[in-house]
């Protein structure tokens, strides 16, 4: 069974998207449609604007009609998913892919999104950092002590080779002297804010407000989506916004989403949206099962023709009566 997975924020890079475009006429309604929602030429911003698109609260509707645009490709040439969830931001993607919310209200939600949680803290006054490789205690060591410098929490739980810290810039940067010192690897991620903490309530209750304008489809999902706040599957719209809310201040809990997927029959991720960073995660999390990225052309093009190949070859199976493939 294959489950979409779509990008978060900071797998963004000026002229994603170009060539899809270019070249689809569904990418270009995509990028279109979005500039004409927000009533920016984010498109334009996307393509040619470095320094405009890494501001948050373009960065996430950029992603968003990026990853939308792939998803109406892959869907005209007849590929689907049974299951889909999303990083961050790129569970917004989700449940517009799942049919939960309209396109339209996807774009503005992220946009707002995107701005109540760059607004809300000063720039600078918080920072996120990588760790890689270490086991839950030396993790819950090194937050006890970083907090003597200040606030720090966990911010995702990405995969057994990755968590991210959030918090006070001081104790990202103590946070980040420990790891050394124990001779581990750390990355201070390119982020003057501290996401998925404490320091983003005040966005999270401005959020609460926007979302009581969307009207979400009532009832059970078309295609079920995992949550980040639970690590499970969502049982019905309703829990949505409570979630999308909870979800700016809590911990991302991706691998606990990409077991759950695996447990339900997933098998093959494709990770839909700039960047590889979700591909890498499930590869970490789970060697036996698939995961390709679709971010342009190129990768579109390898996914579809590998796509075809196993209908082919199930098609032969099934008529030879020999064991399915694919």
């Amino acid at each position: 069974m294959r489950a979409f997975i779509f990008s978060g924020q900071g797998s963004q890079y000026a002229g994603m998207g170009k060539d899809l475009y270019d070249a689809f006429p569904e990418a270009k309604a995509a990028f279109g449609e979005a500039d004409e929602v927000l009533g920016l030429p984010l498109s334009e911003i996307i393509f040619n604007d470095a320094e405009a698109l890494n501001l948050t609260e373009n960065t996430q509707p950029a992603i968003l009609a990026m990853s939308a645009a792939i998803a109406r490709i892959l869907s005209i040439n007849g590929v689907t998913a049974g299951f889909t969830g999303g990083l961050s931001l790129g569970e917004v993607t989700a449940y517009v892919f799942s049919g939960a919310m309209s396109y339209a209200d996807g774009l503005r939600l992220t946009k707002a999104r995107g701005r109540f949680m760059s607004e809300t803290v000063p720039a600078g006054a918080g920072g996120m950092l990588a760790v890689m490789n270490a086991p839950p205690d030396a993790i819950t060591d090194i937050v006890e002590k970083a907090g003597q410098s200040g606030y720090i929490a966990v911010a995702n739980y990405n995969s057994p080779a990755q968590t991210v810290l959030s918090g006070e810039a001081a104790a990202i940067e103590a946070a980040r002297a420990l790891v050394a010192a124990a001779g581990g690897r750390a990355v201070k991620l390119n982020t003057a804010w501290a996401f998925h903490s404490k320091m983003m309530e005040r966005a999270s209750e401005l959020f609460r407000e926007e979302l009581e304008r969307v009207r979400f489809t009532p009832g059970k999902l078309d295609i079920p989506v995992v949550s980040n706040i639970t690590g499970g599957f969502i049982r019905d719209a309703g829990e949505i916004p409570a979630l999308m809310v909870a979800q700016i201040k809590s911990p991302v809990r991706w691998e606990a989403c990409v077991r759950t997927l695996i447990a339900a029959g997933a098998d093959e991720f494709v990770e839909i949206g700039p960047g590889k960073a979700l591909t890498g995660f499930v590869r970490q999390i789970d060697k036996s099962v698939k995961a390709v990225n679709v971010e342009n052309v190129k990768t579109l093009e390898a996914f579809l023709t590998a796509s075809r190949k196993n209908i082919r070859n199930t098609a032969v199976g099934a008529a030879s009566g020999r064991p399915i493939l694919g």
